[in-house]
């Protein structure tokens, strides 16, 4: 096979078997192993089997495979953990997606949020740990998680609810991330994060 115009180059293999398949000529040829090449009926370049496997595999995996939320911004909800039905992918579609799937297998749980552009937003229950109501929210990009931020739930300290700490957010029509903890005191701290064009969320 020519890489440069994808012309196939005969000299390097022996023609074994033409095979006629749904308007295509198949040709099984020989160069120390069979190797099944298609005819592009169109451009008239060879191909193999095995490239044509690889581009099917790459349209898969380019494809994003996440629900379509249903959620309009600015968002500024709480999750009820009673009642929450979460959305489910294979942690085989999605890159570094192993530490959040919390003890599921290979599925993770997850609820769609509105998308920026081809940045894809969903928040993640963490709650394999000491706490049943901890959210993360992560920013994928390319089937990729780039970013997660700790953005709902609970903390304290075991046995010690003195040390108490509630967290929310919310996301305003401009993608600003505000994130909200308040103490046992009612003492409060907000901090604000944005998302970059890369899908890096960063403090503002």
């Amino acid at each position: 096979m020519d890489k440069k115009n994808g012309a196939f180059d005969w000299e390097d293999y022996t023609l074994w078997q033409t095979i006629p398949c749904n308007g295509k000529d198949l040709f099984l040829i020989y160069k120390r192993e069979f190797v099944l090449h298609y005819k592009n009926p169109q451009s008239g370049f060879y191909s193999n089997m095995e490239d044509m496997h690889n581009k099917s595999l790459r349209a898969i995996t380019n494809k994003n495979l996440l629900a379509k939320s249903n959620e309009t911004l600015p968002y500024d909800k709480r999750i009820d953990i009673k009642t929450v039905k979460y959305n489910l992918i294979e942690s085989k579609y999605l890159k570094g997606v192993s530490e959040f799937l919390c003890d599921t297998g290979n599925k993770l749980r997850y609820l769609p949020l509105p998308n920026k552009g081809d940045i894809y937003l969903i928040l993640v229950p963490m709650d394999c740990g000491d706490f049943d109501y901890r959210f993360y929210l992560l920013s994928i990009k390319n089937n990729t998680i780039i970013s997660n931020l700790y953005v709902e739930g609970i903390w304290f300290e075991p046995d010690s609810d003195e040390s108490k700490e509630i967290t929310s957010f919310r996301i305003d029509k401009n993608f600003s991330i505000k994130v909200k903890t308040t103490f046992i005191d009612s003492s409060q701290k907000v901090k604000t994060y944005i998302i970059r064009d890369d899908g890096k969320i960063i403090e503002k």
